[in-house]
């Protein structure tokens, strides 16, 4: 069986994963025809079953510096239904252990880099099964997924970390765990009801009272927090915890202390999805 998916990140809800087989031709041929003859690229991918992560390393001037694991969600709703949105859900862990089954392929890819001279992020993306990973795609790139996340386990100044040539910081040990937050009709196109239902949207308070709110279509009118309404995504919240269970825990709670006049849009299965996916993947926890 295989998966389609468009090339480039272009109209991200087109990612569909064939449930059996026969399924994807006929999708290809009716439902996406239109849309496929506007000349989009895709590419088409074996499906492997197993649980999904990305790893992300941070490549210094003297090569591999820190590396972290994400397990994403990039469905709207629970149960992975609903469009694809690029992340609506993700729980972030740094690791020490070279030696695995994703870190060991992917270590040598980071010495590539370093020997030519560069200096950043790099993330992949892997089908973990039965311990072994299969990679899907290789980008030199901040993965965004994590970085609200990262950023929640980071101990040390956010300057050394981001604008340094060393990223030169700590991390808390355990894990990070977010989901974003949203006002209908997000994400569809639609500037009327945006207008009517998101924007100018009020929140209490001010970015002070929620630490782990990372506002994103927000701004401030008169000391005032309202919903720009751009797109109606508020931002992501997040929480630490030495488990999952504990990092989620707090993520919710800081959800529930999140008081903004509208009803607001998450997925309520962060726990359960992160945690089974976690322990599918055989990392020897790595």
């Amino acid at each position: 069986m295989w998966v389609f998916k468009p090339d480039d990140n272009q109209d991200l809800d087109l990612t569909y994963v064939e449930k059996f087989k026969g399924e994807l031709a006929a999708k290809m041929e009716n439902e996406y025809s239109v849309r496929l003859k506007n000349n989009i690229e895709y590419i088409l991918q074996k499906k492997i079953d197993g649980p999904e992560i990305s790893t992300e390393v941070w490549i210094g001037q003297a090569g591999s510096v820190h590396y972290n694991h994400t397990i994403e969600n990039k469905r709207l709703m629970d149960n992975n239904l609903g469009p694809a949105i690029g992340s609506q859900s993700n729980t972030v862990w740094l690791t020490k252990e070279t030696n695995s089954p994703v870190i060991t392929p992917l270590s040598k890819m980071a010495d590539y880099l370093s020997s030519e001279g560069y200096v950043g992020p790099a993330d992949c993306n892997c089908i973990v099964k039965n311990g072994k990973p299969y990679f899907l795609e290789w980008t030199v790139r901040c993965g965004w997924d994590a970085l609200f996340c990262l950023l929640t386990l980071l101990k040390g100044k956010l300057s050394n970390f981001l604008f340094s040539d060393n990223f030169d910081a700590e991390f808390q040990d355990g894990f990070a765990s977010s989901q974003r937050i949203s006002i209908p009709p997000y994400p569809y196109e639609s500037p009327g009801l945006r207008r009517v239902l998101a924007k100018d949207v009020s929140i209490f308070g001010t970015l002070k009272d929620y630490p782990h709110f990372w506002a994103e279509d927000v701004y401030v009118d008169n000391g005032k927090l309202k919903c720009a309404g751009a797109d109606g995504i508020l931002g992501v919240v997040t929480a630490w915890g030495k488990t999952i269970e504990e990092s989620c825990g707090r993520m919710y709670h800081n959800i529930g202390t999140l008081k903004a006049c509208s009803y607001l849009q998450y997925r309520m299965d962060g726990l359960s999805d992160a945690l089974k996916r976690y322990k599918k993947l055989e990392l020897n926890n790595a």
